[in-house]
């Protein structure tokens, strides 16, 4: 990485303070306190070298990005008296004298520790300990821009039309970014992590990412990185009386009903029969797993005594196959009866003349088994009654 590879190498130190790739210190051994700064920066203080096993009490700083020394403190010649000044007190001539062997550490703060070591002439131990604050004027760093290289990540890549996610950047060394989102809104940014970018239609499609800074950019391209599912077409909810009917469509393969936001436990058919006013909802799922949901108020009561309190009809039997009788109470005159499958669809609809208890018989051999609906509707009046076709 650095220095010479000839035996006895003298340093070269230049000005103190002053990063230059010619900077270097001499060969020597015994140098074994070092350290690692809070920048990742490596430090090195003291050791023997030659000429005549003379000990140095040099200080250096290795800069790990620009692979550069500094003289940082100490002197640049051997076997140097200390000067240790008062105990605890920092003064910028305090420096420990020429040694080898010193043990170093540092504290959290980034502080560097020196204790001991041996000076000359051999044998001269110290027990001393000395604390250096770095100065952060004397040892910047001369730092080397490394090129970005982009990448990224989203909160979802399969889901369905009309949703929206959110990119997060995962790029190193970037420090601006533009992105590219085909198919959607909207489609680009320059935001680190852009958020709320939605996708109205379905389809398949990439998202790109160029990360740049001042020394140049990275691109990356996600292929076919977004699904979009359609979305279900909106329902239609129809009141009839006090049962609501959900519109149908082939793409629909679930239902779900919810009395406000609390779902109707085995509400999961096209139709709901109500018992109190409020907000209903329904939610529709197609193959996708998509799902859309639209709501009705329901005044209260309005339609549901009406259907539940007149017992102006009866019919029989029920269940029933081919034949359905319909038996009249306190009615006299004419009225439209009407048969309405669960979707609110009318099947039939004639008119019929009936007097008091008067009991009519009509065909119903061609509806399929299922739930329906008899309506029955004078002047005056409205009546229903469910009933099953086997």
């Amino acid at each position: 990485m650095n220095g010479s590879s000839t035996i006895n190498t003298q340093g070269f130190y230049g000005t103190k303070c002053v990063t230059t790739s010619t900077n270097s210190p001499g060969g020597r051994y015994e140098s074994r306190s070092a350290w690692v700064d809070n920048n990742g920066n490596f430090w090195m203080f003291g050791g023997n070298t030659t000429p005549s096993d003379a000990e140095m009490n040099d200080l250096w700083m290795y800069c790990v990005a620009s692979n550069e020394w500094t003289w940082e403190g100490g002197d640049s010649i051997p076997d140097v008296t200390g000067s240790w000044g008062i105990r605890g007190v920092s003064n910028p001539s305090n420096v420990p004298s020429g040694r080898m062997g010193s043990i170093g550490w540092t504290d959290h703060k980034g502080n560097l520790y020196v204790f001991g070591g041996n000076s000359n002439p051999w044998p001269n131990m110290y027990n001393d300990l000395w604390k250096f604050v770095i100065d952060s004027n004397c040892s910047a760093c001369n730092t080397v821009v490394l090129p970005p290289v982009a990448n990224f990540q989203s909160s979802d890549s399969t889901f369905c039309s009309s949703e929206c996610i959110n990119y997060t950047d995962l790029s190193t060394n970037a420090t601006s970014w533009q992105w590219s989102f085909p198919g959607g809104a909207p489609s680009s940014s320059t935001s680190q992590n852009p958020q709320g970018i939605c996708y109205n239609t379905a389809g398949t499609y990439n998202s790109q990412l160029v990360a740049s800074n001042s020394v140049g950019s990275d691109t990356i391209t996600f292929i076919n990185h977004i699904k979009v599912f359609v979305a279900p077409l909106t329902p239609v909810i129809t009141q009839h009386h006090d049962t609501l009917f959900c519109s149908t469509d082939p793409s629909y393969t679930s239902y779900q009903w919810y009395d406000s936001s609390a779902i109707i436990p085995g509400a999961t058919d096209t139709f709901l029969v109500v018992t109190h006013g409020g907000n209903y909802n329904v939610g529709v799922s197609n193959e996708f797993g998509c799902k859309i949901s639209v709501g009705i108020n329901i005044a209260h009561n309005v339609g549901i005594n009406e259907f539940s309190l007149n017992n102006y009809i009866s019919i029989t039997p029920n269940p029933a196959t081919n034949q359905l009788i319909l038996h009249t109470f306190h009615l006299s005159g004419t009225a439209t009866v009407s048969i309405i499958n669960v979707l609110g669809q009318v099947l039939l609809s004639f008119s019929l003349s009936f007097g008091e208890g008067q009991g009519e018989a009509f065909d119903i051999s061609m509806l399929s088994a299922g739930m329906y609906f008899l309506e029955m509707k004078t002047e005056n009046s409205i009546d229903a009654k469910r009933f099953v076709k086997e």
